[in-house]
């Protein structure tokens, strides 16, 4: 763990001056008081929106580990040296959601190494004696067939609205999209609205399931029929990531790329690289990044090595009107990209797919 995890990083800082001020101070200690010096496109949580996507993001298991975590506070564990591991995960799982709520920048994901100790604390509280009680069964059914209820009630309806929620919510890319005056490209609600179809009714037979577990007292029982639903719930969820993966991808474009450019054509893409992180591996060539200087690449910028990939809109223009050929990909309408600065007879739309653009350079006659 050494070697592989520290190693890397150490060899790095010694390799390139600024990597390791980059990564700890700005990455990590400045982001938190949100004053970078290379910041990116990323629009942070507030912490009323982080809270709930983290805890939906951990639901169900959020109630066994709260159910957990109020055991160990009644018994006064931290009293009993045994417990003690315990009462680490519980001050690991608390103190991370409460570092990130107070932290000026937080994203969705900022949660997740809360999980596997807040997986353990679920648990344990199921594994606990106490199979007289019927309130856990009762409490967790309540749960899924609210959420049940609710999803069947989206997906008989056009869903324009739950998606929207959910992806501002949730998801990067579509938050940063939508702050540069773009909307992010969600797949059509008739793809997806299937799917929650599909988990409200796995829900709710979940939530019936519960319900004998509460009439019958069988806690044990109890945790099997929530685990049991949960993943019954995951194909639907690994299917809409297929949806809104395919949706997304630049794997069309860089073939078209690929097929269309010759050994003098330059590839140029607007933006920051990582809004289309595959199109270098698809398209068989390293693209020219334009007004990308905000971006996970900041610095790199900043090296006098990679000054010939960053251009400046200026310097597009300039290399477009010149007569050479150009592609240029791009994740902006054309209403916000630089292709809105150039002349129109000399652009041509080669293709739009997937919240993208392809463009080439039209010679002068």
């Amino acid at each position: 763990m050494l070697a592989l995890g520290l190693g890397w990083y150490a060899w790095a800082a010694l390799t390139h001056r600024g990597f390791l001020w980059y990564t700890v101070v700005d990455n990590h200690l400045l982001n938190a008081v949100g004053r970078r010096r290379f910041p990116d496109e990323d629009v942070p949580l507030s912490a009323l929106e982080f809270l709930a996507v983290s805890a939906f993001g951990a639901f169900p298991w959020i109630v066994a580990a709260a159910g957990g975590v109020v055991s160990l506070v009644h018994r006064r564990a931290w009293r009993d040296a045994e417990e003690m591991p315990w009462i680490a995960l519980a001050i690991w799982t608390i103190g991370l959601w409460a570092l990130f709520s107070l932290s000026a920048f937080k994203l969705p994901h900022y949660a997740l190494p809360a999980y596997p100790a807040l997986a353990l604390l679920a648990a344990r509280w199921w594994s606990e004696d106490d199979a007289g009680r019927r309130w856990p069964a009762t409490l967790h059914a309540g749960l899924f067939a609210l959420l049940a209820i609710s999803l069947g009630l989206i997906a008989a309806g056009n869903g324009a609205a739950f998606l929207n929620a959910v992806f501002s919510a949730t998801d990067v890319y579509t938050r940063k999209e939508a702050m540069g005056a773009q909307a992010s490209p969600l797949p059509p609600w008739g793809a997806l609205q299937p799917l929650v179809a599909r988990t409200a009714l796995v829900l709710g037979a979940g939530a019936i399931a519960l319900v004998v577990c509460a009439w019958r007292r069988t806690r044990r029982w109890t945790g099997a029929v929530v685990a049991a639903t949960m993943l019954a719930v995951m194909p639907s969820a690994l299917r809409a990531l297929e949806i809104v993966s395919a949706g997304r991808a630049v794997a069309g474009l860089a073939a078209e790329v690929r097929r269309l450019a010759t050994p003098e054509t330059v590839l140029v893409h607007e933006g920051p690289i990582e809004n289309s992180g595959a199109l270098e591996l698809y398209a068989g060539r390293h693209p020219i990044l334009v007004d990308a200087q905000r971006s996970v690449l900041g610095i790199g910028a900043t090296f006098p090595d990679s000054a010939p990939a960053f251009w400046t809109g200026a310097a597009l223009r300039e290399a477009w009107l010149s007569g050479a050929s150009l592609l240029l990909v791009t994740p902006r309408d054309p209403r916000h990209s630089v292709i809105a600065t150039l002349p129109a007879d000399r652009v041509t739309l080669l293709r739009a797919e997937n919240g993208r653009w392809l463009y080439a350079s039209v010679p002068r006659r």
